[in-house]
Protein backbone atom coordinates (compact mmCIF):
# COMPACT_ATOMS: atom_id res chain seq x y z
CA UNK A 1 0.00 0.00 0.00
CA UNK A 2 1.13 3.72 -0.72
CA UNK A 3 0.75 6.66 1.32
CA UNK A 4 0.83 10.25 -0.42
CA UNK A 5 1.99 12.73 2.26
CA UNK A 6 -0.08 15.64 1.98
CA UNK A 7 0.59 19.31 3.51
CA UNK A 8 -2.44 21.52 4.28
CA UNK A 9 -1.31 24.43 5.19
CA UNK A 10 -2.51 25.31 9.16
CA UNK A 11 -3.74 21.50 9.34
CA UNK A 12 -0.16 19.96 8.73
CA UNK A 13 1.25 17.28 7.82
CA UNK A 14 -2.05 14.28 6.52
CA UNK A 15 -1.40 11.10 5.34
CA UNK A 16 -3.99 9.33 3.28
CA UNK A 17 -4.56 6.43 1.13
CA UNK A 18 -3.07 6.77 -2.19
CA UNK A 19 -3.28 3.47 -4.30
CA UNK A 20 -2.27 -0.30 -3.82
CA UNK A 21 0.76 -1.22 -5.16
CA UNK A 22 0.78 -5.57 -5.91
CA UNK A 23 4.19 -6.57 -6.80
CA UNK A 24 5.17 -9.75 -7.01
CA UNK A 25 8.50 -10.34 -4.86
CA UNK A 26 6.72 -8.28 -1.65
CA UNK A 27 3.67 -10.98 -0.19
CA UNK A 28 2.13 -11.29 3.27
CA UNK A 29 5.62 -12.92 4.26
CA UNK A 30 7.74 -10.00 3.33
CA UNK A 31 4.71 -7.29 4.59
CA UNK A 32 4.52 -9.05 8.36
CA UNK A 33 7.81 -8.58 8.49
CA UNK A 34 8.37 -5.11 7.46
CA UNK A 35 7.77 -3.69 10.47
CA UNK A 36 10.88 -5.00 11.83
CA UNK A 37 12.69 -3.30 8.81
CA UNK A 38 15.90 -0.72 10.18
CA UNK A 39 16.06 -2.22 13.46
CA UNK A 40 18.94 -3.17 14.77
CA UNK A 41 17.48 -5.57 17.16
CA UNK A 42 15.09 -7.03 14.75
CA UNK A 43 16.54 -6.82 11.31
CA UNK A 44 18.79 -9.76 10.53
CA UNK A 45 20.29 -7.97 7.03
CA UNK A 46 20.44 -4.80 8.55
CA UNK A 47 23.68 -3.71 9.67
CA UNK A 48 25.00 -0.40 12.01
CA UNK A 49 27.56 1.66 12.18
CA UNK A 50 28.40 -0.38 15.48
CA UNK A 51 29.12 -3.71 13.16
CA UNK A 52 32.39 -3.48 11.39
CA UNK A 53 32.97 -6.84 10.49
CA UNK A 54 32.82 -8.09 6.84
CA UNK A 55 30.11 -10.46 6.40
CA UNK A 56 31.73 -13.34 3.78
CA UNK A 57 29.82 -16.55 1.80
CA UNK A 58 31.12 -20.05 2.41
CA UNK A 59 34.04 -19.67 0.19
CA UNK A 60 34.84 -16.53 1.15
CA UNK A 61 35.10 -17.66 4.53
CA UNK A 62 37.19 -20.53 3.69
CA UNK A 63 39.78 -18.36 2.11
CA UNK A 64 39.97 -16.08 5.04
CA UNK A 65 40.66 -19.26 7.25
CA UNK A 66 37.36 -17.85 9.67
CA UNK A 67 35.59 -21.06 8.93
CA UNK A 68 36.62 -25.01 9.96
CA UNK A 69 36.08 -27.69 6.85
CA UNK A 70 37.99 -30.24 8.53
CA UNK A 71 39.05 -31.69 11.44
CA UNK A 72 35.81 -30.32 13.29
CA UNK A 73 36.37 -31.26 17.16
CA UNK A 74 33.22 -33.25 19.02
CA UNK A 75 32.27 -30.07 20.69
CA UNK A 76 32.14 -28.16 17.11
CA UNK A 77 30.26 -30.95 15.84
CA UNK A 78 27.31 -31.21 18.28
CA UNK A 79 26.86 -27.36 18.59
CA UNK A 80 26.92 -26.69 15.01
CA UNK A 81 24.24 -30.05 14.62
CA UNK A 82 22.28 -28.29 17.52
CA UNK A 83 22.10 -25.06 16.12
CA UNK A 84 21.04 -26.68 12.65
CA UNK A 85 18.11 -28.66 14.13
CA UNK A 86 16.43 -25.87 16.00
CA UNK A 87 17.11 -23.72 12.68
CA UNK A 88 15.12 -26.63 11.05
CA UNK A 89 12.35 -26.83 13.31
CA UNK A 90 11.94 -22.93 13.20
CA UNK A 91 11.59 -23.35 9.20
CA UNK A 92 8.67 -25.88 9.74
CA UNK A 93 7.27 -23.48 11.98
CA UNK A 94 6.93 -21.00 9.06
CA UNK A 95 9.80 -18.90 8.89
CA UNK A 96 11.82 -18.65 5.73
CA UNK A 97 15.31 -21.10 4.91
CA UNK A 98 17.05 -17.91 4.47
CA UNK A 99 16.51 -16.61 7.91
CA UNK A 100 16.74 -20.23 9.26
CA UNK A 101 18.13 -23.23 8.12
CA UNK A 102 20.68 -21.12 5.20
CA UNK A 103 22.41 -18.97 8.52
CA UNK A 104 24.56 -22.41 8.69
CA UNK A 105 27.47 -21.63 5.98
CA UNK A 106 27.98 -25.40 5.76
CA UNK A 107 24.49 -26.33 4.15
CA UNK A 108 25.45 -23.54 1.07
CA UNK A 109 27.41 -25.94 -0.66
CA UNK A 110 28.42 -29.54 1.13
CA UNK A 111 31.04 -29.97 -1.71
CA UNK A 112 33.79 -27.83 -0.08
CA UNK A 113 33.47 -29.57 3.43
CA UNK A 114 36.13 -31.78 4.26
CA UNK A 115 35.20 -33.37 7.35
CA UNK A 116 32.97 -36.46 6.61
CA UNK A 117 30.30 -36.14 9.44
CA UNK A 118 30.26 -32.52 8.61
CA UNK A 119 29.84 -33.12 5.18
CA UNK A 120 27.39 -35.98 5.21
CA UNK A 121 25.12 -33.67 7.72
CA UNK A 122 25.01 -31.04 5.65
CA UNK A 123 23.79 -33.09 2.92
CA UNK A 124 20.96 -34.93 5.60
CA UNK A 125 19.93 -31.70 5.81
CA UNK A 126 19.04 -30.81 2.77
CA UNK A 127 17.61 -33.70 1.70
CA UNK A 128 15.43 -33.21 4.69
CA UNK A 129 14.16 -29.51 3.57
CA UNK A 130 14.13 -30.82 -0.25
CA UNK A 131 11.65 -33.67 0.78
CA UNK A 132 9.69 -32.05 3.27
CA UNK A 133 9.61 -29.15 1.12
CA UNK A 134 8.36 -31.40 -2.02
CA UNK A 135 5.72 -33.15 0.23
CA UNK A 136 4.13 -29.90 2.01
CA UNK A 137 3.92 -28.55 -1.72
CA UNK A 138 2.39 -31.77 -3.01
CA UNK A 139 -0.11 -31.83 -0.20
CA UNK A 140 -0.82 -28.27 -0.52
CA UNK A 141 -2.63 -27.56 2.87
CA UNK A 142 -0.29 -24.60 3.71
CA UNK A 143 -0.91 -20.79 3.36
CA UNK A 144 1.90 -18.57 2.90
CA UNK A 145 2.18 -17.74 6.87
CA UNK A 146 2.06 -21.00 7.27
CA UNK A 147 5.54 -23.17 5.36
CA UNK A 148 7.92 -21.03 3.30
CA UNK A 149 9.01 -23.23 0.62
CA UNK A 150 11.00 -20.68 -1.54
CA UNK A 151 14.85 -21.89 -1.71
CA UNK A 152 16.37 -18.38 -2.61
CA UNK A 153 18.33 -20.18 -5.77
CA UNK A 154 20.38 -22.47 -3.11
CA UNK A 155 21.22 -25.93 -4.05
CA UNK A 156 19.58 -28.41 -2.78
CA UNK A 157 21.99 -31.33 -2.96
CA UNK A 158 20.11 -32.49 -6.45
CA UNK A 159 23.34 -34.11 -7.26
CA UNK A 160 23.31 -36.37 -4.85
CA UNK A 161 20.66 -39.38 -4.39
CA UNK A 162 19.01 -40.26 -0.92
CA UNK A 163 20.18 -43.42 -0.93
CA UNK A 164 23.64 -42.18 -1.48
CA UNK A 165 23.04 -39.54 1.82
CA UNK A 166 21.44 -42.50 3.09
CA UNK A 167 25.36 -44.32 3.28
CA UNK A 168 27.18 -41.46 4.14
CA UNK A 169 24.89 -41.14 6.94
CA UNK A 170 24.98 -44.27 9.54
CA UNK A 171 22.67 -41.92 12.25
CA UNK A 172 20.04 -41.30 9.62
CA UNK A 173 17.36 -42.62 11.60
CA UNK A 174 18.39 -39.89 14.62
CA UNK A 175 17.63 -37.09 12.58
CA UNK A 176 14.95 -38.37 10.29
CA UNK A 177 13.23 -39.60 12.97
CA UNK A 178 13.00 -36.32 14.78
CA UNK A 179 11.63 -34.55 11.48
CA UNK A 180 9.16 -37.51 10.62
CA UNK A 181 7.82 -37.24 14.40
CA UNK A 182 6.94 -33.28 13.97
CA UNK A 183 3.37 -33.31 14.22
CA UNK A 184 2.72 -30.67 11.26
CA UNK A 185 5.07 -32.21 8.74
CA UNK A 186 3.76 -35.82 10.01
CA UNK A 187 0.10 -34.53 9.00
CA UNK A 188 0.95 -32.95 6.12
CA UNK A 189 2.67 -36.06 4.99
CA UNK A 190 -0.57 -38.25 6.09
CA UNK A 191 -2.19 -35.61 4.09
CA UNK A 192 -0.75 -36.45 1.06
CA UNK A 193 -0.63 -40.34 1.82
CA UNK A 194 -4.59 -40.13 1.93
CA UNK A 195 -5.11 -38.25 -0.98
CA UNK A 196 -2.96 -41.13 -3.49
CA UNK A 197 -5.35 -43.34 -1.51
CA UNK A 198 -8.41 -42.31 -2.40
CA UNK A 199 -7.33 -41.50 -6.12
CA UNK A 200 -5.84 -45.21 -6.08
CA UNK A 201 -7.93 -46.97 -4.07
CA UNK A 202 -11.63 -45.68 -4.18
CA UNK A 203 -12.18 -47.62 -7.35
CA UNK A 204 -12.71 -50.83 -5.62
CA UNK A 205 -15.57 -48.64 -3.01
CA UNK A 206 -18.56 -49.19 -5.78
CA UNK A 207 -17.94 -52.67 -7.36
CA UNK A 208 -20.59 -54.70 -7.70
CA UNK A 209 -20.98 -57.42 -5.81
CA UNK A 210 -20.24 -61.21 -7.91
CA UNK A 211 -23.54 -62.24 -7.51
CA UNK A 212 -25.16 -59.14 -8.86
CA UNK A 213 -26.46 -59.17 -12.56
CA UNK A 214 -24.24 -56.12 -13.25
CA UNK A 215 -20.91 -57.18 -12.15
CA UNK A 216 -20.01 -58.14 -15.76
CA UNK A 217 -22.03 -55.44 -17.15
CA UNK A 218 -20.05 -53.24 -19.30
CA UNK A 219 -22.02 -50.25 -18.95
CA UNK A 220 -22.56 -50.19 -15.68
CA UNK A 221 -18.68 -50.03 -14.56
CA UNK A 222 -18.18 -46.77 -17.09
CA UNK A 223 -20.82 -45.50 -15.38
CA UNK A 224 -19.45 -46.75 -11.78
CA UNK A 225 -15.61 -45.51 -13.70
CA UNK A 226 -16.82 -42.35 -14.64
CA UNK A 227 -18.46 -41.49 -11.33
CA UNK A 228 -15.36 -41.86 -9.43
CA UNK A 229 -13.28 -40.43 -11.66
CA UNK A 230 -15.43 -36.76 -10.35
CA UNK A 231 -15.32 -37.81 -6.88
CA UNK A 232 -11.05 -38.02 -6.74
CA UNK A 233 -10.77 -34.21 -6.78
CA UNK A 234 -13.26 -33.04 -3.99
CA UNK A 235 -12.58 -35.75 -1.98
CA UNK A 236 -9.12 -35.18 -1.85
CA UNK A 237 -9.95 -31.40 -1.59
CA UNK A 238 -12.10 -32.64 1.18
CA UNK A 239 -9.06 -34.58 3.04
CA UNK A 240 -6.72 -31.96 2.35
CA UNK A 241 -9.17 -29.78 4.37
CA UNK A 242 -8.52 -31.16 7.74
CA UNK A 243 -4.75 -30.19 7.69
CA UNK A 244 -5.72 -26.66 7.67
CA UNK A 245 -6.15 -25.10 11.17
CA UNK A 246 -9.84 -24.55 12.36
CA UNK A 247 -10.79 -20.79 11.12
CA UNK A 248 -9.47 -22.05 7.28
CA UNK A 249 -10.81 -25.63 7.67
CA UNK A 250 -14.61 -23.50 8.29
CA UNK A 251 -13.78 -21.27 5.16
CA UNK A 252 -12.68 -24.16 2.89
CA UNK A 253 -15.59 -26.64 4.33
CA UNK A 254 -18.19 -23.82 2.69
CA UNK A 255 -16.42 -23.42 -0.73
CA UNK A 256 -16.14 -27.15 -1.10
CA UNK A 257 -20.09 -27.81 -0.73
CA UNK A 258 -20.42 -26.36 -4.43
CA UNK A 259 -18.01 -29.12 -5.50
CA UNK A 260 -20.22 -31.57 -3.98
CA UNK A 261 -23.50 -30.19 -5.03
CA UNK A 262 -22.27 -30.80 -8.85
CA UNK A 263 -21.43 -34.51 -7.27
CA UNK A 264 -24.63 -34.94 -5.85
CA UNK A 265 -26.42 -34.27 -9.47
CA UNK A 266 -24.23 -36.90 -11.12
CA UNK A 267 -25.01 -39.16 -8.52
CA UNK A 268 -28.32 -39.23 -8.75
CA UNK A 269 -28.38 -39.57 -12.73
CA UNK A 270 -25.89 -42.57 -12.34
CA UNK A 271 -28.71 -43.93 -9.82
CA UNK A 272 -31.42 -43.58 -12.13
CA UNK A 273 -29.44 -45.11 -14.85
CA UNK A 274 -28.30 -48.09 -12.36
CA UNK A 275 -32.47 -48.53 -11.54
CA UNK A 276 -33.46 -48.87 -14.85
CA UNK A 277 -30.90 -51.63 -15.77
CA UNK A 278 -30.88 -53.67 -12.61
CA UNK A 279 -34.69 -53.91 -13.04
CA UNK A 280 -34.79 -55.06 -16.30
CA UNK A 281 -32.40 -58.00 -14.81
CA UNK A 282 -33.47 -58.47 -11.44
CA UNK A 283 -36.86 -56.86 -10.53
CA UNK A 284 -37.02 -58.41 -6.65
CA UNK A 285 -33.60 -56.76 -6.27
CA UNK A 286 -33.49 -52.50 -6.69
CA UNK A 287 -30.73 -50.28 -6.59
CA UNK A 288 -32.05 -48.14 -3.95
CA UNK A 289 -29.80 -44.61 -5.03
CA UNK A 290 -26.81 -45.65 -3.14
CA UNK A 291 -24.62 -43.33 -5.14
CA UNK A 292 -27.17 -40.40 -4.45
CA UNK A 293 -27.33 -41.29 -0.52
CA UNK A 294 -23.68 -41.87 -0.21
CA UNK A 295 -22.27 -37.98 -1.57
CA UNK A 296 -25.81 -36.57 1.12
CA UNK A 297 -24.09 -38.21 3.59
CA UNK A 298 -21.05 -36.61 3.14
CA UNK A 299 -22.97 -32.99 1.94
CA UNK A 300 -24.78 -33.58 5.28
CA UNK A 301 -21.42 -33.62 7.47
CA UNK A 302 -19.65 -31.54 6.04
CA UNK A 303 -22.39 -28.45 6.12
CA UNK A 304 -22.86 -29.78 10.28
CA UNK A 305 -18.96 -29.56 11.08
CA UNK A 306 -19.63 -26.03 8.93
CA UNK A 307 -21.80 -25.12 11.55
CA UNK A 308 -20.82 -26.30 14.99
CA UNK A 309 -16.76 -25.22 14.14
CA UNK A 310 -18.39 -22.05 14.28
CA UNK A 311 -19.07 -22.57 18.21
CA UNK A 312 -15.42 -23.62 18.24
CA UNK A 313 -14.26 -20.71 17.33
CA UNK A 314 -16.53 -18.28 19.35
CA UNK A 315 -17.92 -16.72 15.73
CA UNK A 316 -21.73 -16.70 17.27
CA UNK A 317 -23.19 -14.34 19.34
CA UNK A 318 -25.42 -15.45 22.37
CA UNK A 319 -28.61 -13.77 20.58
CA UNK A 320 -27.58 -15.97 17.55
CA UNK A 321 -27.52 -19.72 18.98
CA UNK A 322 -31.45 -20.49 19.07
CA UNK A 323 -31.20 -20.34 14.96
CA UNK A 324 -27.81 -22.57 14.24
CA UNK A 325 -29.08 -25.15 16.85
CA UNK A 326 -32.34 -25.01 15.16
CA UNK A 327 -31.26 -25.68 11.82
CA UNK A 328 -29.10 -28.23 13.28
CA UNK A 329 -31.42 -30.11 14.82
CA UNK A 330 -34.55 -29.70 13.24
CA UNK A 331 -33.07 -29.88 9.33
CA UNK A 332 -29.34 -31.18 9.17
CA UNK A 333 -29.34 -33.85 11.91
CA UNK A 334 -33.48 -34.86 10.40
CA UNK A 335 -31.84 -35.09 7.41
CA UNK A 336 -28.61 -37.12 8.54
CA UNK A 337 -30.57 -39.69 10.41
CA UNK A 338 -32.90 -40.25 7.52
CA UNK A 339 -29.81 -41.01 5.03
CA UNK A 340 -28.13 -42.91 7.52
CA UNK A 341 -31.50 -45.24 8.13
CA UNK A 342 -32.28 -45.40 4.36
CA UNK A 343 -28.48 -46.68 3.76
CA UNK A 344 -28.77 -49.35 7.17
CA UNK A 345 -31.70 -50.68 5.74
CA UNK A 346 -30.44 -50.93 2.27
CA UNK A 347 -27.50 -52.58 3.24
CA UNK A 348 -29.50 -54.76 5.39
CA UNK A 349 -31.95 -56.07 2.63
CA UNK A 350 -28.94 -56.86 0.38
CA UNK A 351 -27.46 -58.84 2.96
CA UNK A 352 -30.92 -60.95 3.14
CA UNK A 353 -30.94 -61.70 -0.57
CA UNK A 354 -27.66 -62.65 -0.66
CA UNK A 355 -28.30 -65.05 2.25
CA UNK A 356 -31.54 -66.00 0.81
CA UNK A 357 -29.16 -66.85 -2.77
CA UNK A 358 -26.83 -69.42 -0.01
CA UNK A 359 -30.01 -71.01 1.10
CA UNK A 360 -31.44 -72.01 -2.13
CA UNK A 361 -27.53 -73.48 -3.16
CA UNK A 362 -27.18 -75.13 0.06
CA UNK A 363 -29.30 -77.94 1.41
CA UNK A 364 -27.79 -77.67 5.02
CA UNK A 365 -28.89 -75.64 7.64
CA UNK A 366 -27.57 -72.83 9.41
CA UNK A 367 -28.38 -71.74 12.56
CA UNK A 368 -29.02 -67.94 12.75
CA UNK A 369 -27.21 -65.16 14.11
CA UNK A 370 -28.36 -61.64 15.37
CA UNK A 371 -27.12 -59.44 13.23
CA UNK A 372 -25.55 -56.10 14.35
CA UNK A 373 -26.67 -53.16 12.15
CA UNK A 374 -23.60 -51.70 10.67
CA UNK A 375 -24.21 -47.93 11.15
CA UNK A 376 -26.23 -48.75 14.81
CA UNK A 377 -23.59 -46.53 16.30
CA UNK A 378 -23.30 -43.74 14.20
CA UNK A 379 -27.24 -43.65 14.10
CA UNK A 380 -27.37 -43.58 17.52
CA UNK A 381 -24.79 -40.73 18.00
CA UNK A 382 -26.74 -38.52 15.63
CA UNK A 383 -29.95 -39.01 18.03
CA UNK A 384 -27.68 -37.55 20.75
CA UNK A 385 -26.85 -34.58 18.72
CA UNK A 386 -30.29 -34.24 17.64
CA UNK A 387 -31.56 -34.08 21.38
CA UNK A 388 -28.65 -31.89 22.79
CA UNK A 389 -29.48 -29.06 19.79
CA UNK A 390 -32.78 -29.19 20.44
CA UNK A 391 -32.59 -28.99 23.88
CA UNK A 392 -30.15 -26.08 23.69
CA UNK A 393 -33.04 -24.32 20.75
CA UNK A 394 -35.64 -24.54 23.04
CA UNK A 395 -33.42 -23.15 26.35
CA UNK A 396 -32.40 -20.44 23.83
CA UNK A 397 -36.26 -19.31 22.86
CA UNK A 398 -37.20 -19.67 26.70
CA UNK A 399 -34.11 -17.63 27.77
CA UNK A 400 -35.53 -14.87 25.18
CA UNK A 401 -38.90 -14.68 26.56
CA UNK A 402 -37.77 -14.14 29.77
CA UNK A 403 -35.71 -11.01 28.42
CA UNK A 404 -32.42 -12.70 29.77
CA UNK A 405 -30.48 -12.73 25.67
CA UNK A 406 -28.97 -9.47 25.39
CA UNK A 407 -29.69 -8.49 21.35
CA UNK A 408 -27.68 -5.74 19.34
CA UNK A 409 -29.64 -2.57 18.55
CA UNK A 410 -29.60 -3.55 14.47
CA UNK A 411 -28.93 -0.31 12.43
CA UNK A 412 -26.92 -1.29 9.63
CA UNK A 413 -28.12 -4.74 9.33
CA UNK A 414 -30.58 -7.01 10.89
CA UNK A 415 -31.25 -10.42 12.26
CA UNK A 416 -32.69 -11.16 8.60
CA UNK A 417 -29.06 -10.61 7.08
CA UNK A 418 -27.02 -12.07 10.08
CA UNK A 419 -28.94 -15.32 9.58
CA UNK A 420 -28.70 -15.23 5.21
CA UNK A 421 -24.84 -14.35 6.40
CA UNK A 422 -24.34 -17.41 8.70
CA UNK A 423 -26.44 -19.99 6.04
CA UNK A 424 -24.45 -18.47 3.16
CA UNK A 425 -22.31 -21.46 1.72
CA UNK A 426 -25.87 -23.74 1.70
CA UNK A 427 -27.41 -22.21 -1.46
CA UNK A 428 -24.85 -23.55 -3.19
CA UNK A 429 -26.66 -27.30 -2.32
CA UNK A 430 -29.94 -28.10 -3.76
CA UNK A 431 -30.48 -31.79 -1.37
CA UNK A 432 -31.29 -30.85 1.10
CA UNK A 433 -32.68 -27.52 0.28
CA UNK A 434 -31.90 -24.33 2.39
CA UNK A 435 -34.07 -23.14 4.83
CA UNK A 436 -34.53 -19.15 4.30
CA UNK A 437 -35.13 -16.53 6.58
CA UNK A 438 -38.78 -16.48 6.32
CA UNK A 439 -39.13 -20.44 5.99
CA UNK A 440 -37.52 -20.73 9.51
CA UNK A 441 -39.59 -17.60 11.12
CA UNK A 442 -42.70 -19.89 9.72
CA UNK A 443 -41.75 -23.07 10.81
CA UNK A 444 -40.43 -22.21 14.16
CA UNK A 445 -42.96 -19.88 15.00
CA UNK A 446 -44.78 -20.66 18.65
CA UNK A 447 -47.95 -18.83 17.88
CA UNK A 448 -48.89 -21.33 15.82
CA UNK A 449 -49.22 -23.78 18.54
CA UNK A 450 -52.91 -23.84 21.13
CA UNK A 451 -51.92 -22.36 23.56
CA UNK A 452 -48.47 -20.98 22.80
CA UNK A 453 -46.12 -22.67 24.84
CA UNK A 454 -44.77 -20.12 28.12
CA UNK A 455 -40.93 -19.95 28.90
CA UNK A 456 -41.16 -22.71 31.48
CA UNK A 457 -43.05 -25.36 29.18
CA UNK A 458 -39.85 -25.22 26.97
CA UNK A 459 -37.96 -24.91 29.88
CA UNK A 460 -39.07 -28.46 30.44
CA UNK A 461 -38.89 -29.39 27.06
CA UNK A 462 -35.22 -28.70 26.90
CA UNK A 463 -34.77 -30.67 29.90
CA UNK A 464 -36.52 -33.34 28.26
CA UNK A 465 -34.19 -33.57 25.29
CA UNK A 466 -31.13 -33.56 27.76
CA UNK A 467 -32.47 -36.25 29.47
CA UNK A 468 -32.89 -37.93 26.14
CA UNK A 469 -30.01 -37.05 25.07
CA UNK A 470 -28.62 -38.59 28.30
CA UNK A 471 -30.33 -41.93 27.81
CA UNK A 472 -29.12 -42.75 24.34
CA UNK A 473 -25.56 -41.75 25.34
CA UNK A 474 -25.94 -44.53 28.42
CA UNK A 475 -26.91 -47.40 26.70
CA UNK A 476 -23.80 -47.06 24.38
CA UNK A 477 -21.64 -50.02 25.10
CA UNK A 478 -17.72 -48.80 25.22
CA UNK A 479 -18.21 -45.34 25.15
CA UNK A 480 -15.67 -43.12 23.92
CA UNK A 481 -14.27 -39.43 25.44
CA UNK A 482 -16.53 -37.77 23.00
CA UNK A 483 -19.64 -39.96 24.67
CA UNK A 484 -18.46 -39.22 28.09
CA UNK A 485 -18.03 -35.35 27.44
CA UNK A 486 -21.84 -34.93 25.66
CA UNK A 487 -22.41 -36.43 28.98
CA UNK A 488 -20.70 -33.75 30.94
CA UNK A 489 -23.22 -31.15 29.04
CA UNK A 490 -26.36 -33.17 29.56
CA UNK A 491 -26.13 -33.69 32.86
CA UNK A 492 -25.99 -30.37 34.75
CA UNK A 493 -28.17 -28.90 31.79
CA UNK A 494 -31.11 -31.34 33.26
CA UNK A 495 -30.77 -29.91 36.45
CA UNK A 496 -30.49 -26.05 35.78
CA UNK A 497 -33.60 -26.83 32.85
CA UNK A 498 -35.96 -27.93 35.97
CA UNK A 499 -34.70 -25.28 38.06
CA UNK A 500 -35.54 -22.60 35.74
CA UNK A 501 -39.03 -24.34 34.99
CA UNK A 502 -39.61 -23.94 38.09
CA UNK A 503 -39.31 -20.46 38.18
CA UNK A 504 -35.78 -20.09 39.43
CA UNK A 505 -34.82 -16.88 39.17
CA UNK A 506 -37.53 -15.71 36.95
CA UNK A 507 -37.72 -12.49 37.60
CA UNK A 508 -33.78 -11.94 37.02
CA UNK A 509 -32.66 -9.96 33.59
CA UNK A 510 -29.01 -11.06 33.95
CA UNK A 511 -27.88 -13.31 31.06
CA UNK A 512 -26.29 -16.98 31.54
CA UNK A 513 -23.28 -17.85 31.34
CA UNK A 514 -22.21 -20.68 28.45
CA UNK A 515 -19.21 -22.82 29.78
CA UNK A 516 -17.97 -24.50 26.64
CA UNK A 517 -14.60 -26.14 28.37
CA UNK A 518 -16.33 -29.19 29.03
CA UNK A 519 -17.88 -29.55 25.03
CA UNK A 520 -16.72 -27.74 22.44
CA UNK A 521 -20.33 -27.41 20.54
CA UNK A 522 -22.72 -27.86 23.78
CA UNK A 523 -22.33 -25.64 26.73
CA UNK A 524 -23.14 -26.26 29.92
CA UNK A 525 -25.63 -23.20 31.11
CA UNK A 526 -24.92 -21.51 34.68
CA UNK A 527 -27.13 -19.38 35.70
CA UNK A 528 -25.66 -15.91 37.13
Amino acid sequence: MLLKMVFNGNQGCQTRIFSFLNILSFGLFEAMSAIEMMDPKMDAGMIGNQVNRKVLNFEQAIKDGTIKVKDLSLPELIGIMDTCFCCLITWLEGHSLAQTVFTCLYIHNPDFIEDPAMKAFALGILKICDIAREKVNKAAVFEEEDFQSMTYGFKMANSVTDLRVTGKIQIHCLFTGRIYGFGATKKRKCVNYFSKLIANESKTVFLFSVRCCLYNNHQAKDYIDSFVTHCVRPFCSLIQIHGHNRARQRDKLGHILEEFATLQDEAEKVDAALHSMLLKQEPQRQHLACLGTWVLYHNLRIMIQYLLSGFELELYSMHEYYYIYWYLSEFLYAWLMSTLSRADSSQMAEERIMEEQQKGRSNKKTKKKKKARPLSREITMSQAYQNMCAGMYKTMIAFDMDGKVRKPKFELDSEQVRYEHRFAPFNSVITPPPVHYLQFKEMSDLNKYTPPPQSSDLYMAASKHFQQAKMILENISNPDHEVNRILKVAKPNIVVMKLLAGGHKKDSKVPPEFDFSPHRYFPVVKLV
